[in-house]
């Protein structure tokens, strides 16, 4: 699911020609979480645009990076989108998540509510980390899904995940990240 939302956003790039170049850093091909794969796409593309925009208000350069990356930690996964662009000051970092916080001409504020509102539904963390003139980093945290043999041979699917959050995530399955 995230490598279909980078290569989305690659193909938005050239065809915008932005200059913005795109990193990966993925140690694993796989990572497994439960979750509805439609609202995580929604995470990561409201992350990813946030960041073009942000490297896009830059008027010194043209271009810029957007570097995303997977890591476990602990019994989660954490991804974490990072740009180069002007940054965020520490009074609006702290207000960043919270609805019409907008730091963009015409934006609405919404995206990132929306953002934090999906990851608590997967009972997940999400942060941001910011310096003015060095850029900004969102970090997202999901518990990991843990595969494990069976007496039969068979393997299955283990989360500390709830189903207290609804039918969505049990009825979502398991998604790649």
């Amino acid at each position: 699911m995230l490598e279909d939302t980078l290569t989305l956003l690659e193909h938005r790039l050239t065809a915008e020609n932005a200059g913005i170049k795109l990193e990966r850093s993925f140690p694993k091909s796989e990572a497994w979480v439960l979750a509805d794969g439609d609202k995580l796409k929604q995470v990561f593309w409201n992350f990813c645009e946030n960041a073009v925009r942000a490297i896009k208000t830059q008027a010194t350069t043209k271009g810029g990076t957007l570097t995303v990356a997977l890591a476990e930690r602990g019994l989660d996964w954490e991804m974490s989108f990072a740009d180069t662009g002007p940054g965020i000051n520490p009074q609006q970092t702290e207000k960043i998540f919270e609805p019409f916080q907008s730091n963009f001409e015409g934006g609405t504020g919404l995206g990132l509510a929306i953002v934090y509102q999906i990851v608590q539904a997967h009972e997940g963390k999400v942060w941001a980390r910011s310096a003015v003139g060095k850029g900004t980093s969102f970090v997202v945290r999901l518990r990991r899904m843990v595969y494990a043999q069976d007496a039969a041979g068979g393997t299955s699917a283990s989360s500390s995940a709830s189903a207290s959050a609804g039918t969505a995530l049990a009825a979502a399955g398991g998604t790649r990240g």
